[in-house]
Formats: C-alpha cells, structure tokens, sequence
C-alpha cells in the first residue's frame, strides 16, 4: 500500500472515529428535538429538529464522510483511478450516447421519486394552480368560464376576473402540464424529463470544457447535491426554468468558443423560455451574461452577432410572454399574479413600496438575501461545495461571470418579500444550482491541479469528497426523502378518506384544507405547505368536487350540480380524526345550509 494513504493504524482510527460520528449523527433522533423536519409557516422558519439536521450534517455526518472515506482510500483508490481513466477515455460520440442513457434513466428515477416520496402530490398549492392552467390549455382555453361558484372552490393559485378563472402562474409550466395531458400522461412525465435534463446536459457542458472525468464528477455533484435531487421530484416551474437555464448557458458557452448567429440565436431561444417559466429568476441570473457581451461589444473584443442573435432567439418568447399577459390581465406587462386581489400581488408587488428606504432594505437583505445564502451553503454541497466553490469561483472569467449570475440573484432579494420555502432547498434559488455545478467543477480541478504542483497526491482528498457525496449528502438526502413523504401523507390521508368512502359524484363542504389538517394533531406537528384543496377541473367534472363552507355554499352546489349528492366533512382532534356525513335537509342553522341533492 502507498505510504501517500497513512499508516494502517492512521486509516483505522479514521474509520472507527467515522463510524462513531456517523452513528452519532443518527442518535440526534433521540434528542428531545430529534431530527424531525417541519412545513409550517412562515417560510423562513426553522423548527429545532431541522436545526439539528444542519448542525448535525455539518459537525457529525460531514466529518464521518470524510473519515471513511480516508479510511478505505486504499480500497477506493483504485476503483476511482480505472474509473477516471476509463470515462477520460471515453469517444465524443459515446459521451452523446451516455447523455442521452443519463437523461433517460433520470426521467425514470424522477418520476418515480415523486410517486414514492411525494405520493404524486404538488409540495406547495402553486403546483394546483398550474395544473388548473395546463389542463385549460389542454382544452385550448386559457380562462374558463367560473359558472359563479368562484367563491366555493379553491382558488389560492388561481386568477379570478369577470367571471374567468385561469392560473395565476407563468406560461412556460402551464404549457408543459398541457403537454402531458395532450398526451394522456398528466404533468409528472414532462416534468420529470425536464429535471433530468440538467443531469445530463451540465456534465455534458464540462466534459466539453474540462474533460470526460470531470463531467462524470458534475454528474456526481448534480445527482448528490440535496437541492438539485430534492427539486427533481417536484412538479413546480423552477424545474423547467433551471432545465433552460442549463441549455441556454451551454450554448452561451458553446458561442462564445465559436461565435456564429445560429449558435447566439439558440441561447437566446434557450434562455427566453426559461423566462417564460420563472421571469425575474432568469433575467436577474443571465444580467452579468448580458452586460459582459455588451462590454466586449462596445470594446470590439466581439463581433455585433452576439447581440444580434441572442435577440433573434429571446424575441419570440417575449412577444408570446406579453400575448399571454395581455390574453390574462388585459396588459402585456402585467402578469395575472400581479393583478389587485391575487395572492401574488399580496407577496411580491405589494413588496416593491419604498425600494429606497434603508431599513426596509436592511431587513431584506437579512431576512431574504442572507437566509437565502445560508439555504445555499446547506443545500447545495453542504460544506464541501462552499470550499469548491470559493477555489473555483475566480478559475477563470467564465466561472467569475457565473459568481456574479449567483451574486446578481440574490441581489434580487433586496427587491421584494416572498423568502420562499426551504423544504427543497432555497426554491426561489434553485437555477443556481446550475452556475454553483461548473463553479464546484472547477474550484475541484484547481485544488487538484495546485496539489500536484505542491508534489502533494490529491488522492486522498479524492475518496473524502467521493465519500462526503455519497455517503454524507446521500445521508441527507434520504432522510429529507423520508419527510417529504410524511408531509405528502397528509394530503394522501385525506384524499384517500374521500375516494375510499364511496360517495359517487358529489360534492364535499369543508373548512379550507390549511384548516381541516391543522385540527388533527398528528397533521399538525408535520405540517405542509399546501394549505387549499386542489381546484376541479375546468370542466367541474371531477368525481368530487370540494366546495367551502361557507354561506350560499349549498345553493350553489344544489343549481349548479342537482344530481349530485352532498355531503360535509369535518376534522377533530381525537378519533376518528375525519369524518363524512351526508347533509340533512331538515337540519337548518348558519353558514351552511344542510339539505339534500335533488
């Protein structure tokens, strides 16, 4: 054995002490906190069990990785040696060929993952309001007549106005749910091919740029990292918008090695459609990309093309973009989640008031820029990308150009309100897992190639990272697996109480959704960030369709739906926790009406 590794004595205490910090972290479960992660508001809180997760992945399972992996670098050492020189060996038209086998095992293991872990449940109600608006395209509509039952359906995710309802989301995700119901498969599929497509094009991008090794250790960080993984399973925009994002700064890469209009008008095509799905992320991200063509333009370090193209390629989606707006709210600037009375208006224009004032800006800085940074510093690699990132973050002036993509999208959190939830890692920064991916790459090949000057093996090094990424963040990452799934529980619960009490075609009265699973005490420790049931259909032809209980509720069912019978549900705090009853006409009081279908 090399001496490089450390005496035998040396590598057994690592592993012994591993173990124990490894067994350690897990005995956090028995603490009076636990390990318990929790979905209750507001979006920035943290509960004490998820605080011992982060401390404990930090100061116990990143250090155990790391220690087993120093343990056993004499038996890993060889493996990653023939496994790097035979994937750097590897022909440009077999990598394609890999690409192409990664993207497709992904879509798999995606859509499997949210069947399992999310039980084919959205994580927030944006993910209804999306379905709502892709199943209206399905039908080539894109507002449906309320038939005035507005008030007595969930409409959180939804944009109401002159007797229309559409989502109040972006194009882009509502025409991808479209897709799949076009093609009789829901929303899930295209999804799920969508999150796999960063997991194939990023190490495609680096093994262009670095080499056929490095793009296998891009696929190793993208498919380890929590908040690339977690967000893969999920059905929301980010997911499409992040997929763009990795093809548009490919090309831009691709461009800027060999410029031609073609080329240029991709990557603006690439990166108008991931402004379709997530606007302010996207244009916030891509700025420094912009600036630095406009910079060496104006020096004549680039040819006018560039700038040509890319506006040949991002024109097209911005014109649909204000078709859209205009078609929804009547002015194509105006997205339908700004709209007076819609639930965004209330998180993110209502936030844009006093831009200038300090401490308002203080405030944001703290309570959404910073607690962003921090998502991101757990989220992404853990500890070991913050040290990937820092080495590689000024490798060379793409990856500083991508530094400043990540700066310049947390700038954009001085500008409103709406922290976003962390159940997945920072949503509102997920694309940033793209630009973070080539960074981390490149921050590890500059450690590398610094150790080798130094006349110092990076072998070792190797089997801790390899360890710390599977064996620390693949810790992480299951567990967070397993409580998605017990907040997804709350959802299957109660929609499965419903479909399995044979009530046929009706409708339910019940509180709001956040109401009902907060009175059962079990929900309610967990907790979810789906507080409103999932709208019907925009044909109202669902088997059951869940109205509020709310006065004139009854009337309404009873006009719209007269064969339809009607029943009530209720939650309680001891058992049994749900319960169903068929509405009585004799029975009369407030609110609603008890009575039967005619």
């Amino acid at each position: 054995m090399s001496p490089e590794l450390g005496s035998p004595h040396v590598r057994v205490a690592a592993l012994v002490t591993g173990a124990i910090f490894y067994a350690a972290f897990w005995g956090l479960t028995q603490t009076h906190p636990g390990l318990d992660i929790t979905y209750q508001p507001p979006f920035s809180s943290s509960s004490s069990g998820e605080l011992y997760f982060w401390l404990g992945s930090v100061c116990l399972l990143f250090p155990a990785a790391c220690l087993l992996g120093y343990g056993l670098s004499p038996w890993l050492t060889p493996v990653l040696r023939r496994s790097w020189r035979a994937v750097g060996r590897l022909e440009p038209q077999t990598i394609w060929l890999a690409a192409a086998g990664i993207a497709l095992l992904g879509t798999l293991l995606f859509r499997t993952m949210h069947g399992l872990f999310l039980l084919d449940f959205p994580l927030t109600d944006d993910e209804y309001g999306v379905r709502f608006g892709g199943q209206a395209m399905a039908g080539g509509m894109l507002r449906v007549p309320s038939r005035g039952l507005e008030p007595y359906i969930s409409s959180l995710a939804l944009y109401v106005n002159d007797g229309l309802i559409s989502s109040f989301d972006w194009p882009g995700p509502q025409a991808a749910w479209a897709i799949g119901e076009k093609l009789g498969m829901g929303g899930g599929w295209v999804y799920a091919l969508f999150a796999a497509l960063p997991l194939a094009i990023v190490p495609l991008w680096i093994s262009r740029r670095f080499g056929p090794a490095w793009g296998a250790a891009a696929l190793l960080f993208w498919l380890f990292s929590p908040m690339s993984f977690a967000l893969s399973m999920t059905t929301h925009a980010h997911v499409l918008s992040r997929a763009f994002l990795a093809i548009g700064l490919w090309l831009f890469w691709e461009a800027s090695e060999r410029p031609g209009m073609r080329i240029w008008a991709a990557c603006g095509a690439a990166l108008g459609l991931g402004f379709l799905c997530r606007p302010f992320e996207t244009a916030f991200l891509i700025l420094p990309l912009v600036g630095d063509i406009l910079l060496r333009c104006t020096l004549r370090k680039r040819s006018p093309d560039a700038l040509f193209g890319l506006f040949a390629g991002v024109i097209g989606p911005l014109l649909f973009f204000g078709w859209y707006n205009y078609s929804i709210s009547g002015n194509p600037l105006l997205p339908a989640r700004f709209m007076p009375g819609s639930w965004g208006e209330q998180w993110e224009l209502a936030a844009l008031s006093k831009p200038w004032d300090a401490w308002l800006i203080w405030n944001r800085f703290g309570a959404n820029a910073s607690y962003n940074l921090f998502m991101l510093c757990v989220w992404f690699l853990g500890p070991l990308g913050v040290v990937l990132v820092a080495f590689g973050v000024t490798a060379d002036r793409f990856c500083r150009l991508l530094g400043l993509s990540v700066a310049s999208a947390l700038a954009l959190a001085l500008l409103h309100d709406d922290h976003g939830i962390h159940a997945v890692g920072p949503i509102h920064y997920s694309e940033c897992a793209v630009p973070l991916t080539f960074i981390a790459v490149a921050g590890l090949k500059r450690i590398v190639e610094q150790l080798r000057t130094l006349g110092v093996s990076y072998r070792p090094l190797a089997c801790c990272a390899v360890s710390a990424l599977v064996v620390g963040l693949g810790s992480f990452n299951a567990w967070n697996n397993v409580s998605l799934r017990r907040q997804a529980l709350i959802q299957h619960d109660v929609y499965e109480f419903l479909e399995s009490s044979d009530i046929g075609r009706s409708v339910v009265f019940a509180d709001q959704f956040g109401l009902t699973w907060s009175r059962v005490p079990k929900y309610r420790r967990v907790g979810t960030w789906v507080f409103e049931w999932r709208p019907p259909r925009p044909d109202f032809s669902d088997e059951v369709l869940i109205f509020h209980d709310i006065s004139g509720a009854r009337l309404a069912a009873e006009s719209a739906f007269p064969k339809r019978e009607l029943y009530r549900l209720s939650a309680h705090r001891s058992a049994p926790f749900l319960r169903l009853t068929r509405v009585d006409p004799s029975e009369g009081g407030p609110g609603l009406v008890p009575g039967t279908a005619n």
